[in-house]
């Protein structure tokens, strides 16, 4: 049986290592802690999170599921501090434009869409700004078939 967590989160990374392979970044492999990526690596790391699922119609062989999750991109800099805004936000219009490309979107089994929500670019730690993090969040509508 196929389900939103089995499907939305190896699309994300699917996705992440398309786009991120030449420029030699990898996945986080912490679940949900963030915060402990050595400073050393946050330009050569990205991290997926999935968020809170939420039921949004069923009928008796499917269920659709809303599932939210978030990648972050992190860029540190400490010649040019002042293009990390920059570089992040280009960084995350080249992510969205990968996970909203209809063949990759729209050529999942289970995943019926995947929808852009929002960006959100700030600094990493309150007292550093030489190190910032993009957050893009999307919505995948996943159909699970309950027979199985």
């Amino acid at each position: 049986m196929t389900n939103f967590i089995d499907d939305v989160k190896p699309y994300a990374r699917a996705r992440m290592a398309d786009l991120f392979s030449q420029l030699k970044r990898r996945g986080h492999t912490d679940g949900f802690n963030f915060e402990n990526i050595p400073a050393t690596e946050l330009n050569r790391v990205y991290h997926v999170e999935l968020l809170e699922a939420e039921g949004v119609v069923n009928n008796q062989d499917h269920q659709t599921t809303r599932q939210p999750f978030v990648v972050r991109i992190f860029k540190s800099a400490t010649l040019n501090p002042k293009g990390l805004i920059d570089d992040v936000a280009a960084e995350a219009k080249t992510v969205v434009r990968e996970f909203l490309k209809p063949t990759n979107r729209l050529t999942q089994a289970a995943i019926k869409n995947i929808f852009f929500e929002r960006v959100l670019i700030e600094k990493l730690a309150a007292s550093n700004d030489n190190a910032v993090i993009g957050r893009i969040s999307f919505v995948a509508l996943v159909i699970t078939d309950t027979r199985q």
